[in-house]
């Protein structure tokens, strides 16, 4: 099958959705498709198989860019797919559902996130990021031949909000499972606690992705003020970029505990495993996710999760198995993470359950429904056409 992905963001971008895609091309490959990425033009060394349309970046911090015109190459270029598939729903989706409509391919659509939370990003787009937000995507979703999502409450969630039922299917998103799962040494475990500031001794939770407000990071410091003032050998470390990393290291200073919370900047995702390995705990505090990537990452590296209970993150953290769920309360994400630091026997069990919980979200796996869901919405175009 040839699969051209439309994307709104790719490489040198980091956020889930470049991995998410980056993870089906790989997997696609592997299973002896072949992929061709459509992305914007950033200042990047080209990639085998990635087309450039042009592009220029939106105002603010979003990362994502306005898009021109498809040119006659990029449309001849889709013509030769079996399916287009497109990761975002506004400037690269519409033009990318015109485009499939014109050269009458299938058409795909993932819906990766919680468009409502981040509306702050998207200045010029006004209006349609607050009251018509959800009728303008169910609108859109039913022009799609079919929509994943990556989890069962965010398809519930979408299918309330207007998505037609019969075409919209959760798909999990996969991770290298094994890039994850590996052990590394003690000499580099000790490296990396010295680069970050760390002593051996010191207990340490983690938190990684985007460091703005839609991750709730204001609750997560305020329960770690509460986490450290029982276990003073706690630590945090945020791994990430975002716009609001300046606003949360002085949250740190204001909260005198700029010595114990540390945001270290985004690291290359190769490279993640070894943060992961020197932690103890992942402690996840956002309501925003439709899966949550990094969670089973942390999982698949062995570290137990205590996380907010919230769409994405249900299909991942079992309680009491790999982890737990709390509401959003500072008393009981707190207490919670103290009780899984304190009772070394509970967290053994979480830690070697956690590993075995993920694998089932494998690139392998993951792109092999990816697959299925590409031959049901061939199967639905070619009703439409029938129609």
């Amino acid at each position: 099958m040839k699969i051209g992905i439309f994307t709104e963001c790719y490489k040198p971008i980091l956020n889930g959705v470049v991995t998410s895609i980056t993870n089906y091309k790989n997997g696609f490959e592997k299973l002896g498709h072949k992929v061709t990425i459509f992305s914007p033009t950033y200042k990047q060394k080209p990639e085998k198989n990635v087309i450039y349309f042009s592009s220029k970046p939106l105002p603010g911090k979003s990362g994502y860019q306005y898009i021109f015109p498809f040119s006659e190459d990029i449309i001849q270029r889709a013509s030769e797919m079996d399916i287009i598939h497109a990761h975002h729903p506004f400037l690269v989706g519409k033009k990318a559902l015109k485009l499939a409509n014109k050269i009458k391919k299938p058409f795909i659509f993932t819906n990766h996130t919680q468009y409502e939370k981040y509306t702050h990003y998207v200045p010029l787009l006004g209006s349609l990021f607050k009251k018509g937000l959800n009728a303008w995507l169910a609108d859109f979703a039913k022009k799609c031949d079919l929509v994943t999502t990556p989890s069962e409450g965010m398809k519930k969630k979408l299918i309330e909000n207007g998505f037609p039922k019969n075409k919209t299917i959760a798909v999990t998103n996969g991770i290298q499972i094994e890039k994850f799962n590996v052990d590394i040494s003690e000499q580099e475990k000790q490296k990396i606690r010295q680069e970050i500031g760390l002593n051996k001794k010191d207990i340490v939770l983690i938190f990684t992705g985007r460091i703005a407000s839609e991750k709730n990071l204001d609750f997560l410091f305020k329960a770690f003020q509460k986490i450290h003032k029982q276990l003073q050998d706690t630590k945090l470390i945020l791994i990430g970029g975002g716009p609001e990393e300046n606003k949360f290291k002085e949250m740190a200073n204001t909260m005198s505990l700029a010595d114990s919370i540390f945001l270290i900047g985004p690291k290359p995702y190769q490279e993640m495993y070894k943060y992961y390995h020197i932690a103890h705990l992942f402690t996840f505090p956002s309501k925003s996710e439709t899966q949550g990537l990094v969670t089973i990452e942390a999982m698949a590296a062995g570290l137990p999760a205590v996380a907010i209970k919230a769409t994405g993150t249900e299909d991942i953290v079992e309680n009491g198995v790999n982890g737990y769920m709390t509401n959003e309360n500072l008393n009981e994400f707190s207490n919670q993470v103290i009780n899984v630091l304190k009772n070394k026997t509970l967290y053994g069990k979480l830690a070697q359950n956690a590993p075995k919980s993920v694998e089932k979200f494998s690139v392998l796996s993951a792109s092999k429904k990816m697959i299925e869901a590409y031959q049901k919405a061939i199967k639905n175009h070619q009703n439409d056409l029938t129609d």
